[in-house]
């Protein structure tokens, strides 16, 4: 038996199925979307789940390197206040690079390439940061 192709939706709901998969990605539950979108909580998985099956021709390197930039964008956000040794909070985004660094090395599959450099550079250029004399 072959799969048949999800045939092309109405103008409307192929609006609907885009808004959908847009909340979807921004990390609501299909409850939340069929709230916002005025529909059932089936119709708004139904809606992402074609919508997902309309656009897979996305190739999946085109993905990971969209995933790898947003983790760049987190990390760059976090790194001002990882590097200065005056912030209360230099711990924890120090903490949340290395997990950020951690997932991007998971996705581009750095572990399985010979190990874990990209998370042990950033975890070792920290902890010599952070041995630093801040007096210097």
């Amino acid at each position: 038996m072959t799969a048949t192709k999800p045939k092309r939706p109405g103008k409307k709901r192929a609006e609907r199925m885009a808004k959908a998969l847009k909340l979807r990605e921004a990390g609501s539950t299909y409850e939340q979307i069929g709230n916002i979108l005025n529909i059932s909580l089936t119709q708004a998985y139904r809606d992402v789940t074609d919508a997902l099956h309309l656009t897979i021709q996305e190739p999946a390197d085109q993905l990971r390197e969209t995933e790898a930039r947003r983790l760049d964008t987190l990390m760059r956000s976090l790194w001002r206040k990882a590097t200065n040794t005056d912030s209360p909070q230099q711990l924890g985004a120090i903490d949340r690079i290395i997990r950020i660094q951690e997932r991007r090395a998971k996705l581009l599959g750095l572990d399985t390439q010979g190990g874990d450099i990209g998370t042990q550079e950033v975890s070792n250029m920290l902890t010599r940061l952070l041995e630093q004399d801040p007096t210097r």
